[in-house]
């Protein structure tokens, strides 16, 4: 930038605005620039040595932190609540465990979508784990209707609602909790591996399932 055309932009500038304006420099002031300054006594403007961004140069927005254990849906609600990419992840005490953050487009089962093809995706995200009360756990898998004859051809029984049972297994409850078969078998060191987990509920009512690996919301 021209030195003497900068000096008088941030004189002006700092006239007219609340916030200062200073005038600086990234280098050496040119022979032509220097004759001017002297001819009128001002100083050469500051030397700036680092123009690369600086922390203070950014703006920061401060978000509140979440538990690890949040449910994807209450996430994704805060993000688009508070217009924000990332959520921090912090302890009781407040200490940063990790963050929570999307890529370029994050469906979930109530995304408000305007296109079929998007709709189908989000409609086909929805899985429904069913507890029958005979002990029966069932994962039921929405099937689009162009397909669901061919997959009643292979043998799929599709209910009325568009939902198949992708894989059951056994759920049971002792002593006010919960358990469901994992299907895991084996033996640890002569002894014989309980296939059944505890299915836990999370501080926001959802439950921890599928050995830790998926939340899920109540119907």
């Amino acid at each position: 930038m021209d030195k003497k055309r900068g000096c008088g932009n941030s004189r002006l500038k700092a006239a007219l605005v609340e916030h200062g304006y200073v005038p600086c420099r990234a280098g050496n002031v040119a022979p032509e620039a220097q004759f001017v300054l002297d001819y009128f006594g001002v100083d050469a403007p500051m030397l700036v040595e680092n123009v690369q961004t600086q922390v203070r140069d950014i703006a920061i927005r401060k978000t509140p932190g979440v538990s690890r254990s949040i449910s994807l849906k209450r996430a994704w609600s805060l993000m688009q609540e508070l217009n924000v990419v990332t959520l921090p992840c912090v302890t009781q005490e407040g200490d940063l465990e990790g963050v929570i953050t999307i890529g370029e487009k994050v469906f979930t089962a109530d995304s408000q979508v305007d296109n079929d093809m998007y709709a189908e995706i989000v409609q086909m995200c929805k899985y429904i784990m069913e507890f029958v009360p005979d002990g029966t756990l069932n994962t039921l898998l929405f099937v689009p209707e162009e397909v669901r004859e061919e997959a009643k051809k292979q043998g799929a029984d599709i209910r009325e609602n568009g939902y198949a049972v992708l894989e059951s297994t056994v759920w049971k409850e002792e002593d006010g909790k919960f358990y469901y078969d994992t299907g895991i078998q084996g033996e640890v060191l002569g002894e014989k591996v309980d296939s059944f987990a505890e299915i836990s509920l999370l501080p926001d009512d959802c439950l921890l399932y599928n050995l830790g690996t998926m939340i899920l919301e109540r119907a």
